[in-house]
């Protein structure tokens, strides 16, 4: 997966959480720490490639 992650910081998903830095690299998806804007309670946000093939 390409390190595109200085442009996903702030990034918001579906209006309710607030991506932050990356927690860890794996094969198939990437790891980041998140926020839910709402309660400010912390979370983690896995996003994968859509062209990831899974095992």
């Amino acid at each position: 997966m390409t390190d595109n992650a200085s442009h996903r910081l702030g990034l918001r998903i579906d209006g309710k959480y607030r991506l932050g830095k990356k927690i860890v690299s794996g094969t198939f998806s990437d790891i980041y720490l998140g926020i839910d804007i709402t309660s400010s309670e912390e979370v983690a946000i896995k996003l994968e490639p859509v062209k990831a093939k899974h095992p």
